[in-house]
């Protein structure tokens, strides 16, 4: 009977140190093990390849903002709230095509030394509520948060302002 308390015992520990571990993990504002400058590059180019939608017109050029952050020994996992936006030229003007916003998940991970994105989340849901499932319940609270609503113009502006630098580059416009 001993043995078998002893075994309990043992499995209540593991299971005790496995929820305390995953309880530890902490949504970061900024990473660690990544420096900030190198974490953007990787981050910048992976999300303007990411098929948000099929383009009909133009190139979509993309934005974001990184909600939080959690590291692994050499991994990075970015929770990001990106604007895609489609540009084209018509007339010689730089129109708007498709847009949207998304909420995506990236691991990020050194090889060498090298960053590599290892794995990546995209909700297409339509419904906000629905899309942010993929976030963790902290970041979802922060996104459902009034004070991060109340941001949203100002979110939206400093994006669209460096969408349209990319697409003007792109499109080789002044």
């Amino acid at each position: 009977m001993k043995k078998v308390y002893q075994k309990l015992w043992i499995c209540v520990s593991v299971i005790a140190l496995s929820f305390t571990l995953i309880a530890c993990t902490k949504i970061k504002d900024k990473a660690s093990v990544i420096s900030e400058k190198t974490l953007n590059k990787v981050t910048s180019q992976f999300i303007s390849e990411i098929p948000y939608f099929k383009e009909e017109k133009g190139k979509i050029f993309c934005s974001y903002e990184v909600l939080g952050i959690s590291e692994k020994s050499n991994e990075v996992t970015q929770y990001l709230d990106v604007l895609a936006q489609e540009y084209y030229i018509e007339n010689g003007e730089l129109k708007e095509g498709t847009t949207g916003a998304y909420p995506v998940v990236i691991t990020i991970k050194r090889e060498g030394k090298d960053y590599n994105v290892q794995s990546y989340k995209l909700s297409k849901e339509l419904e906000k509520t629905d899309a942010i499932k993929i976030l963790p319940k902290s970041i979802q609270k922060k996104v459902l948060s009034d004070e991060y609503k109340n941001s949203q113009n100002d979110r939206t502006k400093k994006g669209t302002l460096q969408r349209i630098e990319k697409a003007k580059k792109y499109f080789e416009i002044d």
